[in-house]
C-alpha cells in the first residue's frame, strides 16, 4: 500500500475512499514502521552535523533534501551577496 493510494476513492467521480477495519490497521502498522524507522535514525545521527539531511536521505523525504538545497543556495547567496 503505497502512500499516495491511501485517501484515493473513485478519482473520476471525486468520491472519498471508505476504509474498513483492516485497511486502517494496516494505515497504522505502517505508520507505527515508519515511526520507529524515524526514531531509530534520529537516535543513531542526533550528534552528526548533517542529521537532518541523512534522516531526510534514509525515509526517502526527497521533498526535504530539495528544500534544505533552496535554503542553503539562499543562505549562502545572503552571505556572500551583501
Amino acid at each position: 500500500m503505497s502512500e499516495k493510494n491511501l485517501f484515493n476513492g473513485n478519482e473520476d467521480e471525486n468520491e472519498p475512499e471508505i476504509w474498513d477495519e483492516h485497511r486502517w490497521e494496516e494505515f497504522f502498522k505502517e505508520s507505527d514502521r515508519r515511526t520507529d524507522k524515524y526514531s531509530q535514525l534520529l537516535d543513531k545521527y542526533m550528534d552528526h552535523p548533517d542529521r537532518d539531511r541523512i534522516i531526510a536521505e534514509e525515509m526517502g523525504w526527497t521533498h526535504l533534501l530539495d528544500e534544505m538545497d533552496d535554503e542553503h543556495e539562499e543562505w549562502m547567496d545572503d552571505l556572500y551577496h551583501r
